[in-house]
């Protein structure tokens, strides 16, 4: 079942959702690395969060707690992607040139997380979303 831009599995599962983003950020890492040979890594970078990081960022309140292992399909091609930012051969290397330039999506999965609960708190959630999604 796809509903607005998310895709849930008959099991209720959000693999589905996960292969499909897979699919659209494994494009996008291919034209990153026909890039990388005549655009320096702030440009890379900036590529990055305009063409691939939306798509990890896309409703990620919902599918996100699912991403918790370094094994996971997304993990492993945000590092994918981030050799080939950094023009490394390892992921660890390329983590540790990265310098919080790009955030994991563990990361960003808690910082949404959080910025939905202030804004709770704070009543800045319209009404219904308030009432409807938070305790």
């Amino acid at each position: 079942i796809r509903f607005l831009g998310v895709i849930i599995n008959k099991s209720l599962t959000w693999e589905d959702h996960k292969k499909h983003i897979y699919n659209k950020v494994s494009k996008t890492t291919g034209l990153l690395r026909k890039c990388k040979n005549f655009m320096d890594i702030k440009g890379r970078i900036k590529m990055y969060k305009t063409f691939v990081q939306p798509y990890f960022n896309y409703a990620i309140e919902v599918w996100g707690h699912t991403v918790t292992a370094a094994s996971d399909i997304l993990n492993k091609l945000q590092s994918k992607a981030l050799r080939i930012i950094f023009d490394c051969l390892r992921s660890g290397d390329a983590w540790r040139h990265n310098n919080e330039c790009i955030e994991t999506i563990t990361s960003l999965y808690e910082k949404t997380t959080l910025r939905q609960c202030y804004k709770q708190h704070m009543g800045l959630l319209p009404k219904t979303v308030a009432e409807n999604t938070m305790p």
